[in-house]
């Protein structure tokens, strides 16, 4: 006889339907009798979400509003919805499911412990890219309590890898192996796994494992991946490239001929994880009979069993897959994981239960991540703000393997095809790249590939605006699909329902108070505050059915939800779907619809978690398909078992049905109680009548549920952090089923938005190094950073089912992102953006481009702080009085904008100051290299007629007089502040003139590229007066301290013992002083990090052994001082590109 594996906490009565439903490989699955009923074809989906942080106490409690219901292009329109009988439907009930959740009577997987398990520790690669030579586990195998440790070679012929189905014309998504078997490709990718009789001997079991891996250069960047010649991720995927997608609607040519400018940007969403409270947990158990039950954290119970039955060769009716409690999912738990299918094949190899729960730094290494993607946009605009044609590239970082069941297309379709958004845009063409590098896989996540497309489609909006002076509210009015264009089939043939998307600005901008928040602003703007406004507008598309996934060529997504619906025989009515919950209150909400298609009270019904064994096939939560697809299957199946009911009702009576009704525990004729009840009709039910009934829907299109959100925003100009004042959110998302869940999911949904507009990024190093691993590294919002969301609903509802439902899980991220990110962009006046607007990066924007403003930022806030090293420590504050000393010196010996100050003194604190002085004036300046002889002098003095010419002779002289106040200094940045002397092929130097914002887009890529902070000191080892050691002044922009070199000669004595005295911890020269240092036998001071040098070719045999002798890095770079390009290698890149080439442009 078959046996079920009772988990901790499982229902009995669970357990002995699954044995009933288990029968011998190849036969048929059957349940309690019951009417199976499927509805139209089958779905597809994204995510669903759990709130982060919860904000129940700042929601505002807004009035339903209703708005015309259109309908959907070529489908029937649907008049009736559930809403409109009263009853539970629009009631704000209290969550059912919080009394377990709250007592601490849930079960996660971390609770389930069935007798005899055992518990697994999984190997994973230290390295992103590497060959795999071999594992010697024998230390590991004689651990204490170790009961078996396992590799690649051991799964051979017995567990297939996991492979993605796709029919996607173009699409490469090679098998995922279980285990590494000779190659690793991201760090965190599973080699081995340690079984043993506790979690602790089994983690201590891992450590005891060698690897032999011999690292393989890593592709991490978009550029690594599609540069000449780089390596391949995988054989299999010629150019790293998973999908290539080009399309074209409409006459894009014509629009751009007849428009009257072009508007481009560019943004950046940088690689996020969902970080849920729980990780992810898998407990697998054998149940006897040649088959095996699974536990868990999914989302997507059904297609992990579809997963595990393909690689481990099983029937389908063999393998048993149960959602435990899932503490939030947010969509990472929507994918099927190595982790699954290794822990059943352990099972049932070793005949016991087993167990993995992952920590926090395998969760960050190893379970999926998402976005990672750049955006280029270019916009043919008419005057008026309205776009005429659209053009994009979209580059998706996916990482090492296309995750099943999606494979490498979520964001690089999802984001190419709503880029339009809910704009009546005409002409559209884009190009999509899948690039596949040796990071993390990456999956769906809460918006997944809308967040960034409406990131793109938003700031295009609001660039359109700048260009042409237009209020940001009044282009997307321009531009709106109209509710008279209801419904509307969009560029992308999206098939836009029904909606009113210039009602949900306006009544964000009512409640927001747009026109008094622009006063404000402007306001503040004249006391020198950051303001900022933002806006996102956008539509999303959520609950497909089958018809969406089979069009992307997603084979693994049958795109139908199941629910099955019946009576017990205690008179209860229990419900199960095929959408899990994952903590965003649907048995809440699935029990309201249950209600009102029975006639019963919502707090009867009990919503189970999904068992496989229980419910029929189905998708899963994601996409916000359960208030959608699995409430309109629970709602249709619910309609049927009332009808059931009361045809029971009616032979029991002996009453017709048109007589009886249902009123919460009992039948009713006529109105009037009846001596029956539901528990006594499901206790003597003799088989006659079907108590018990499963629909299947397919919805025959998505819904599309859309928002607007208004964000203001205030920047610290000192700290670049961000304050949010003000948030508004007007959504509609359809019939509410149960508003205050709704609520819950927009709080929680803007609060991750914030967190990827503000603060989060999964960063990994150039040679694949994870370096946000824990949530030291990687932060997320807490509730001091979760903005205050007032919320109003527009209730249009969807013509696509009778309840008229859109979904709701995954607006408020969609929106957020792009609201904050637009209100940043308008305090800075930014053009394109890069996420996460952090702190740090906003405070490099904030800081002004002259270098006379940025001494007078780094005085205000860091007085005391040493500016320069000069045989003693100056600090900032000094140091502007300095400066101004000397602007008073210049004034008084006539200096006046436009005049040529030459300098010709050597590395001196009084030369720094003389270069921040001369072009605050609006004078230029000329560095004089000490070695000029006369002839030269005399030349330059014809070419370039100084006012004035600085010298050590004449210095002391200059500074008696400081009593004329220096004139007002012209801020244009495109103005020449510097003539300098590049190279001479004729004897006589070259002049360059150069502006102020060409020095600061090439010396600012300089200290980016070589990381320049606070806490450093930058040493040149060649003079002020040429162009590497000028270009070391910039460095004093981003805070760092300039050490001066005071003796003429440049000897390794002398640059050695000032590195030491002055506690350098960066070097700038040419190779000749590497060169010259590595013939010395004192090594640089402890406190070096950095050497870089230009000015020849590095020569890689002296790179090699500077860093083997010092275990310093050394970099190159090169630029030309004329066209301002540089290029510069970071000393965290790979040794061959500091050694080999010239770095990176930047």
């Amino acid at each position: 006889m078959a046996t079920a594996c009772l988990m901790p906490g499982d229902d009995p009565a669970n357990a002995a339907r699954a044995t009933a439903a288990r029968t011998r490989k190849g036969k048929t699955r059957n349940t309690v009798k019951r009417a199976d009923i499927h509805t139209s074809p089958q779905p597809m989906g994204d995510s669903v979400a759990l709130i982060r942080t919860n904000s129940w106490d700042r929601v505002s409690i807004p009035q339903l509003r209703y708005s015309g219901t259109g309908g959907a292009a070529g489908a029937e329109r649907l008049t009736f919805h559930p809403m409109a009988e009263g009853g539970p439907l629009g009631m704000r009930l209290r969550r059912l499911e919080d009394g377990r959740l709250l007592r601490g009577t849930a079960k996660f997987a971390d609770d389930l412990e069935p007798d005899g398990c055992l518990h697994v520790g999984l190997l994973r690669s230290p390295i992103a890219s590497g060959r795999l030579h071999g594992l010697d586990v024998s230390g590991a195998q004689a651990g204490p309590g170790v009961r078996a440790v396992f590799t690649a070679a051991d799964l051979d012929g017995t567990c297939l890898p996991l492979a993605v189905h796709l029919s996607t014309p173009g699409a490469v998504s090679p098998e995922r192996p279980i285990l590494a078997i000779d190659r690793v490709r991201f760090v965190g990718e599973m080699m081995a796994a340690a079984v043993a009789d506790t979690r602790y001997r089994a983690a201590d079991a891992v450590e005891l494992i060698q690897a032999e891996i011999d690292p393989i250069p890593a592709i991490v960047t978009f550029e690594d991946a599609v540069a000449e010649n780089a390596p391949f991720v995988h054989e299999a995927v010629a150019e790293n490239l998973y999908f290539l997608g080009h399309r074209a609607y409409g006459n894009l040519e014509d629009a751009f001929e007849r428009c009257d400018l072009v508007v481009e940007g560019e943004v950046t969403h940088p690689r996020v994880s969902a970080a849920p409270l729980e990780g992810r947990g898998v407990i697998a158990a054998p149940d006897g009979e040649g088959g095996v039950g699974v536990w868990t954290s999914t989302q997507i119970p059904h297609l992990v069993a579809d997963a595990i039955s393909e690689c481990l060769q099983l029937d389908r009716a063999a393998v048993r897959v149960v959602a435990t409690d899932v503490g939030g999912g947010f969509g990472v738990k929507a994918q099927v994981y190595p982790e699954e299918i290794l822990l059943a094949w352990i099972s049932m190899r070793m005949n016991a239960p087993v167990k993995w729960v992952e920590t926090r730094s395998e969760h960050m290494r190893a379970a999926s991540h998402a976005r990672d993607q750049n955006v280029k946009f270019s916009a043919a605009v008419r005057k008026d703000g309205r776009v005429l044609g659209l053009r994009a590239t979209i580059f998706s970082n996916i990482g090492a393997y296309g995750i099943r069941p999606f494979g490498p297309l979520l964001d690089p379709l999802g984001t190419a095809g709503l880029i339009t958004g809910p704009y009546d845009i005409r002409a559209y063409e884009y190009d999509t790249y899948a690039v596949a590098t040796n990071k993390c896989p990456e999956g769906a996540y809460r918006g997944v590939g809308m967040v960034t497309a409406v990131l793109a489609h938003e700031r295009l909006m609001d660039l359109i605006a700048a260009r042409l002076g237009l209020d940001p509210a009044d282009v997307r009015r321009v531009n709106f699909v109209q509710a008279s264009q209801m419904p509307y089939l969009s560029v992308t043939r999206h098939p836009y329902d029904s909606g009113d998307y210039a009602a949900a600005l306006d009544s964000a901008l009512q409640v927001f108070d747009y026109g008094a928040a622009r006063k404000e602003q402007a306001r503040g703007r004249s006391e020198g505050r950051l303001f900022g406004i933002g806006i996102g507008s956008y539509v999303e598309y959520t609950g497909a059915g089958s018809s969406t996934f089979q069009g992307r060529g997603m084979d693994d997504i049958p795109g139908t939800d199941t629910s099955r619906v019946w009576l017990a025989a205690d008179g209860r009515v229990h419900l199960q779907t095929t959408c899990p919950a994952i903590g965003q209150g649907s048995h809440t909400t699935f029990a309201q619809v249950a209600a009102a298609g029975i006639g019963v009270a919502a707090e009867s019904v009990v919503v189970e978690q999904t068992d496989t064994a229980t419910v029929g096939h189905g998708t899963g939560s994601f996409m916000s398909r359960g208030s959608v697809t699995a409430a309109t299957s629970a709602y249709r199946a619910a309609k049927l078992l009332r009808e059931a009911i009361l045809d029971a009702a009616s032979y029991r009576l002996d009453q017709p049905t048109e007589r009886l009704s249902i009123d919460g525990a009992a039948v009713l004729v006529d109105g009037e109680p009846a001596d029956l009840t539901l528990a006594q009709l499901a206790e003597r039910n003799d088989g006659q009548h079907v108590l018990d009934v499963s629909v299947t829907y397919d919805a025959p299109q998505a819904s599309y549920p859309y928002a607007t959100h208004a964000c203001l925003v205030e920047v610290d100009r000192e700290t670049g952090a961000a304050k949010i004042l003000r948030y508004v959110v007007a959504e509609d998302c359809g019939v509410l089923i149960n508003p205050s869940v709704v609520e819950g999911q927009v709080v929680g949904g803007v609060t991750q938005g914030v967190g990827a507009a503000l603060m989060e990024e999964v960063a990994y190093g150039p040679d694949g190094q994870l370096l946000s691993g824990t949530f030291l590294d990687y932060l997320i919002p807490t509730a001091g950073e979760a903005p205050s969301v007032e919320i109003t609903h527009l209730v249009t509802p969807s013509t696509v089912h009778e309840l008229g439902t859109k979904g709701a899980g995954e607006g408020g991220t969609i929106g957020a992102t792009a609201a904050v990110a637009n209100a940043i962009a308008d305090a800075l006046s930014l053009n394109d953006v890069s996420l996460p607007l952090s702190p740090d990066r906003v405070a490099q924007l904030t800081r002004p481009y002259d270098p006379m403003s940025y001494l007078e930022w780094h005085a205000r806030r860091r007085p005391h702080a040493t500016a320069v090293w000069d045989e003693g420590e100056i600090e900032f504050g000094l140091l502007l009085e300095h400066v101004r000393r000397f602007q008073r010196v210049l004034a008084a010996r006539g200096v006046k904008a436009g005049d040529v100050v030459g300098v010709q003194l050597p590395n001196v604190w009084q030369h720094v100051a003389l270069e921040l002085a001369i072009p605050d004036l609006g004078a230029v300046i000329l560095p004089l290299p000490m070695s000029l002889g006369e002839h030269e002098m005399r030349w330059l003095g014809e070419k370039t007629r100084p006012a004035l010419i600085v010298t050590g002779a004449n210095l002391e002289d200059l500074l008696r007089d400081v009593s004329a106040q220096p004139a007002s200094a012209d801020p244009d940045p495109d103005r020449i502040v510097e003539i300098a002397m590049t190279s001479g092929t004729t004897g006589m130097p070259k002049l360059a003139s150069l502006s102020a914002r060409l020095k600061q887009v090439t010396f600012e890529g300089f200290t980016r590229r070589l990381e320049i902070t606070e806490k450093d000191r930058v040493l040149p080892m060649t003079p002020l007066t040429q162009g590497i050691g000028g270009m070391c002044l910039y460095c004093l922009r981003a805070g760092a301290a300039l050490v001066m070199l005071r003796e003429p000669h440049w000897t390794p004595e002398h640059c050695l013992d000032v590195a030491a005295a002055s506690r350098a911890t960066v070097m700038v020269g040419v190779p000749t002083n590497v060169i010259r240092m590595l013939n010395h036998p004192v090594h640089p001071t402890a406190s070096l990090r950095a050497v870089a040098v230009a000015g020849a070719p590095l020569p890689p045999e002296i790179a090699e052994r500077w860093e083997s002798s010092t275990l310093v890095p050394i970099s190159s770079f090169y630029g030309s001082m004329d066209a301002g390009q540089l290029a510069v290698a970071s000393p965290s890149d790979p040794q061959p590109l500091r050694w080999t080439t010239v770095g990176r442009p930047h």
